[in-house]
């Protein structure tokens, strides 16, 4: 059985894969790559990766890049976004994941899902452009659903049957946006935001996928 956690506030999981980023950031700098990430980004990812060495301790916090995966029980874990980071650790910095789910054990992914962090559509377009992800059975849409999340090219591309909005109830930006509503239901999408439905979670069935939420 995979399982597939959404919550509205952010997962342990998520946090520690972007330490694990930010960790492969700090062992790699340099005075080059300094200047080409900011100093203020540079604090961002060192505090960061200090959060998530309280967490789980210094030594179990190691180094990723694009194109390095790792196993997480039933999902393989694929690092699609960031090639490099240009935005002092905003938003198109953000770690993307593209998790592939083997559930009967054949071997072969029964479904896909993209965690696309708080990338927008910029970033998700190069990575579709560059031919990292395509179609998808899950997305969990970028920066909280915002109105930049998606265009309506990029969610037919990815064209995802469940779309997952990890957002707060309530929240000043106005996330998530009608527009990327409307494109997510223009692709064909069913949407389960965690402001009306609380936590979801998505579990592999002889059926297909089953979507649950706390409320």
């Amino acid at each position: 059985m995979a399982l597939l956690p959404v919550s509205g506030r952010n997962p342990v999981l998520f946090w520690l894969l972007c330490a694990l980023a930010a960790d492969c950031l700090q062992r790699k700098l340099s005075g080059k790559l300094e200047q080409r990430i900011g100093q203020h980004g540079l604090e961002r990812q060192t505090r960061l990766r200090g959060d998530a060495a309280t967490l789980v301790g210094e030594g179990a916090v190691q180094g990723l890049a694009q194109g390095d995966g790792l196993r997480v029980g039933a999902f393989d874990l694929e690092v699609v976004w960031p090639a490099r980071f240009a935005d002092e650790g905003g938003n198109a910095d953000s770690l993307c994941l593209l998790a592939r789910a083997g559930a009967d054990g054949d071997g072969a992914p029964d479904w896909t899902a993209l965690f696309a962090g708080d990338a927008e559509h910029e970033q998700l377009a190069a990575l579709e452009g560059q031919g990292l992800v395509g179609r998808v059975d899950v997305l969990k849409v970028g920066h909280h659903g915002s109105k930049n999340a998606l265009t309506p090219e990029l969610a037919a591309a990815l064209s995802p049957r469940i779309a997952l909005v990890s957002v707060g109830a309530g929240n000043r930006y106005g996330h998530p946006a009608d527009k990327t509503l409307r494109e997510l239901a223009d692709a064909g999408a069913q949407v389960w935001r965690t402001d009306e439905a609380g936590d979801v979670s998505c579990k592999s069935t002889a059926q297909g996928i089953a979507v649950a939420a706390l409320r």
